[in-house]
């Protein structure tokens, strides 16, 4: 299983959200690392499937399709319009797509550390082909080791890393040297 460490900009820092409330704001580092490149892709793949299949195929195997889901509901803009597709409809939309993969967001538990959503991932797990990565909730290596069991492939991981502390049993101190 890949381990990813989510790295969200805000305002020209790296910032971590509670369950994507701007307003609850758990982490704010002023000096961010050059983002990886890549091509992850989310409100506008989701309203515009059309789009997303001319970009996938502009790009084969290099776009990550981003579904963020409360509930069983897609939200976009940002989490903050709930009125998306259902979960399984969205993910679906991208079969067939020459995708690098689809990473799931459960927005409800992310950034609390209070452990994935798995029937979230096993569900986005039924709904496509494409490598899987999963986000939120995340805070030990047994929330890995369930993912994994979903068939997840990969894993976003934030505020385990930015927060775990020595002896506190979080993700940082289990994965990282």
């Amino acid at each position: 299983m890949i381990v990813v460490p989510a790295i969200d900009l805000r305002d020209g820092c790296c910032v971590q959200l509670r369950g994507g409330a701007f307003d609850d704001e758990l982490v704010r580092l002023h000096d961010p690392v050059e983002v990886a490149r890549s091509a992850l892709v989310g409100t506008r793949a989701v309203e515009d499937v059309a789009w997303l299949a001319e970009i996938a195929a502009t790009y084969p195997g290099r776009i990550s399709l981003a579904v963020d889901v409360r509930g069983t509901r897609v939200t976009t803009h940002g989490w903050t319009s709930a009125g998306g597709p259902d979960q399984s409809e969205a993910i679906g939309a991208a079969i067939g797509l020459d995708l690098f993969q689809v990473v799931v967001t459960a927005v409800d538990v992310e950034g609390t550390r209070d452990g994935p959503d798995l029937a979230l991932a096993r569900t986005a797990r039924g709904a496509t082909d494409h490598r899987l990565g999963y986000a939120g909730g995340v805070g030990t290596a047994a929330d890995l080791a369930a993912l994994r069991a979903c068939g997840v492939d990969a894993v976003v991981v934030g505020t385990a890393l930015y927060t775990g502390a020595p002896g506190d049993g979080g993700l940082s101190e289990e994965l990282l040297p």
